[in-house]
């Protein structure tokens, strides 16, 4: 579960869940709430536990760089029981161990416990995409962690190409997908447009400035365009509000608090549109 919360919500920053389900058989409590709570920004890696111990407050506030995480890890390993205050052996151990999996290949900058996850910051878009590698994968795989690629990662390495010529468009996704060398193909009907997902972001960026050859047919840059994505925000009221609407039961919520308050921050006539 990706948990967005207040903070450094304008860097938008790429979040990547990679699910642990070595805890299963652990009977530990999780904490309900984070103890680190902000957004997490652009280019984080979102390590979640689904059932793994709650992580507890290092006496290090600030854990800057994966040498800091070392040190930490050494300074905080116990010569007698842990006290409810620090990170336990295992916690310590699970996040020394990503960093070895991800440091040859992925500049991770930043390690931050929550409640049922460590987000891992990396420097740039290129070592997200890093993580994506086929050797990176095959090793996170053998640790029983598996990658999931986040939304707005995702829309960078998508590119949406309009006006195909018919030659192109006739073709079935998974010759288009053989073609180019991509992750998905999406044609839209009753058009000549097609939706690329590349490998990266970088072959995504090259296709938009450069070209894209397709069965011998240049598509010129100004057909291809990157795919917008829009974040959406909503609180967890909400959610468990709409989850348990049904058909023909729609209540009112132009009282909610939800509503009070984007009526605080809008203009008259975005008010007088919403009613």
């Amino acid at each position: 579960m990706l948990e967005l919360l207040p903070g450094r919500a304008a860097e938008q920053r790429s979040i990547i869940e990679v699910k642990h389900r070595w805890f299963r058989a652990q009977d530990y409590s999780v904490p309900q709430t984070s103890h680190h709570p902000q957004l997490y920004g652009a280019q984080d890696l979102l390590v979640s536990a689904p059932q793994c111990p709650g992580f507890i407050p290092s006496r290090r506030p600030f854990i800057h760089s994966a040498q800091d995480l070392v040190t930490s890890a050494q300074d905080l390993l116990p010569t007698q029981p842990i006290k409810s205050d620090c990170l336990s052996a295992t916690e310590l151990g699970t996040r020394s161990r990503l960093l070895q999996l991800l440091a040859p290949t992925v500049r991770v900058t930043r390690l931050i416990p929550t409640a049922d996850a460590v987000i891992v910051l990396t420097a740039t878009d290129k070592d997200t995409d890093a993580v994506f590698q086929d050797d990176v994968l095959q090793k996170l795989s053998q640790d029983n962690y598996t990658a999931i690629l986040p939304p707005e990662l995702k829309a960078k390495r998508t590119v949406i190409c309009s006006r195909l010529d018919d030659l192109v468009y006739q073709h079935h996704a998974e010759e288009l997908r053989e073609e180019v060398e991509i992750q998905e193909v999406f044609k839209f009907p009753r058009s000549n447009t097609v939706k690329f997902t590349f490998r990266s972001s970088e072959m995504a960026r090259r296709a938009r400035e450069e070209d894209l050859l397709l069965f011998s047919i240049s598509l010129p840059p100004h057909q291809i365009k990157e795919e917008t994505y829009t974040p959406l925000l909503t609180c967890n009221t909400c959610v468990m509000l709409l989850r348990t609407i049904q058909p023909g039961n729609v209540p009112d919520l132009k009282d909610s608090k939800c509503a009070q308050s984007a009526r605080a921050t809008s203009t008259p006539s975005e008010i007088a549109k919403q009613q």
